[in-house]
């Protein structure tokens, strides 16, 4: 009787997790897909959905590194092939500036040397650059705020503040590697952490 039972109980289960695997195939669906050259290793995307902007660059790749701007209904609006591995995007909530960090892997391994490069890349809505900046040896993620005026990078133990010419404000170092960054969306607050293997990490907030 309890094999019996134990039986049924498994059948049951195995109706129900069928059943709910079923239920989640018809709700759960991707609008669309696309395929990229490369590893997707950076994506953002507008409050509204209008537009999604993604980068390439994932370890290992193929090497096709490249930012793209989509719309809501999958269609490519542009694509520009840039310098080495995209680690980081942004885009501001109407969609009218997109910025981009990399890292260039000199040579190849993976590993972040000082002979690596990276740069911030500024564009418009139509994917035209408006400008770029070496900023060595690797820049770890870039963030906007909403009106574009202020674009803020960080690389290695760096945190600089360009405006929407491509001018630097000011840039601010400390001990620790700067891994993280994000700006509010009227830019009057920027915060950073930062990390160190073996080490403790550190918030900093900045106006």
């Amino acid at each position: 009787m309890k094999f019996r039972n134990l039986l049924i109980g498994i059948l049951l289960v195995g109706i129900f997790v069928n059943v709910g695997v079923v239920f989640g195939e018809d709700v759960v669906k991707p609008e669309w897909a696309y395929h990229l050259g490369d590893w997707a290793s950076a994506i953002s995307i507008t409050p509204d959905g209008k537009y999604i902007v993604a980068g390439t660059g994932g370890y290992g790749g193929n090497g096709d590194y490249k930012v793209y701007l989509f719309n809501n209904k999958g269609n490519l609006q542009w694509s520009y092939k840039i310098d080495g591995k995209v680690e980081s995007v942004a885009i501001t909530p109407d969609g009218k500036y997109i910025v981009a960090g990399t890292w260039f892997d000199k040579n190849g391994n993976n590993h972040r040397d000082s002979e690596d490069y990276g740069k911030v890349y500024l564009f418009n809505k139509d994917g035209n650059l408006l400008w770029s900046r070496n900023l060595n040896p690797t820049v770890y993620d870039v963030s906007i705020s909403s009106d574009g005026k202020y674009i803020v990078v960080a690389y290695s133990n760096k945190l600089s503040v360009f405006d929407t010419k491509g001018n630097l404000l000011w840039s601010y170092e400390t001990y620790r590697w700067i891994y993280s960054i994000s700006i509010t969306p009227d830019g009057k607050y920027i915060v950073a952490g930062t990390g160190s293997t073996g080490d403790y990490g550190r918030v900093y907030l900045f106006d």
